[in-house]
């Protein structure tokens, strides 16, 4: 796998946990919002430990998810 691509996946995926904590500390209207949310960021976070891992399927699927090419 080549690692720039890796690397670019990571930073996505960290920059999206990111995003969506402050949202959830912030706050988000609604109890649905919340849970779709909450649920994002824990499949992001599985997302992660597999990318950091170098599963190559889990990279490329997530990628894709991504929308990193």
């Amino acid at each position: 796998m080549n690692d720039e691509f890796a690397r670019r996946v990571q930073k996505a995926l960290r920059e999206e946990i990111e995003r969506l904590t402050y949202e959830l500390n912030r706050g988000i209207d609604g109890e649905e919002a919340t849970a779709a949310a909450s649920n994002r960021l824990d499949l992001l976070q599985q997302y992660e430990h597999e990318v950091r891992w170098n599963n190559i399927d889990e990279v490329t699927d997530v990628a894709g998810t991504l929308g990193i090419g």
